[in-house]
Order: C-alpha cells, then sequence, then structure tokens
C-alpha cells in the first residue's frame, strides 16, 4: 500500500510490481501517514488536515471500505498501528 499526495492511495501487486488498484481522492488533502496491521486487510490513513481513516481491502483486491473516520488535532505526518 502507497499513499500519495493527490490524495490517493494505491494497493500494489508483489507479483506483478505494479499498483492492481488506486483510490483516487481518498483524502481531500495529501496523506502524510499510512500504516497497516499485519496479516490483515486492515489499513490507516491521515492527511495534512488532521484527517485519520481506517479502511478495508476488498476480497477481489479492488476496492477500499472506508471503516471509520476521525479528525485528529493538527497534521498526521506518520500512523503506526500496534
Amino acid at each position: 500500500i502507497s499513499a500519495s499526495q493527490d490524495g490517493s492511495i494505491n494497493l500494489w501487486s508483489q507479483k506483478k510490481k505494479k499498483a492492481v488498484f488506486k483510490l483516487r481522492d481518498a483524502h481531500a488533502s495529501w496523506i502524510g501517514g499510512l500504516d497497516c496491521i499485519k496479516q490483515s486487510n486492515i489499513f490507516a490513513s491521515g492527511d495534512c488536515k488532521g484527517v485519520v481513516k481506517v479502511w478495508a481491502i476488498g476480497q477481489e483486491l479492488k476496492s477500499f471500505e472506508k471503516m471509520q473516520e476521525v479528525q485528529a488535532k493538527g497534521i498526521v505526518t506518520d500512523l503506526k498501528i500496534n
């Protein structure tokens, strides 16, 4: 998974070494933090406006489902999920 300054999130294939799915406008501003829960389909992203979103990767690896959204104080520049 990777994120971009344009607010998009990409899901990459290790076998194909290219993005297999791109969610445009996942955030309204640049994404500064991204982390995932190992051995799961859950990840979180945070942007420069303080919006943190938790996502689930779809079973077909062609979609992201937003599970939760919260407003943090300040700019999100890093995320860590334990």
